[in-house]
C-alpha cells in the first residue's frame, strides 16, 4: 500500500450573534502554527469587522484547530 496523502485545514469557528456560527476554513496553514498566533489573527478579523455573514460580522472566537484529511490509494 501507498502511503497515505494528508491535508491540513485551519479551522476558525466565530460566534455570530450568540446562537449561530461561522467557520473559516483556510487551507495549507503554515507548520508549527500556535494557538496564539490563530487568537492574534481572529482579534484582528473581529475588530476590523474584515469578515461578515450575512452582513452580520463575526464575533468571538469560539475555536480553533487544525483539520486532517487524508486519502489512502488502493492498489490495483
Amino acid at each position: 500500500m501507498n502511503d497515505p496523502v494528508l491535508s491540513y485545514t485551519l479551522k476558525m469557528v466565530f460566534d455570530l450573534d450568540g446562537s449561530k456560527t461561522h467557520t473559516i476554513s483556510l487551507p495549507d496553514p503554515k507548520s508549527g502554527l500556535t494557538k496564539s498566533e490563530a487568537i492574534a489573527v481572529a482579534n484582528y478579523i473581529t475588530t476590523t469587522e474584515a469578515i461578515t455573514s450575512g452582513g452580520i460580522p463575526v464575533a468571538d472566537l469560539k475555536d480553533a484547530y487544525i483539520a486532517v484529511n487524508g486519502r489512502q490509494e488502493l492498489e490495483v
